[in-house]
């Protein structure tokens, strides 16, 4: 069970990461 919880831990950072960086790109084109 760890060991498969592990990758989607994994990808739910990455999105995260990538929402996060949206999120700035956004703020500065505003």
């Amino acid at each position: 069970m760890e060991i498969r919880q592990q990758p989607q831990q994994q990808r739910q950072q990455q999105q995260q990461e990538q929402q996060h960086h949206q999120q700035q790109r956004q703020q500065q084109q505003q």
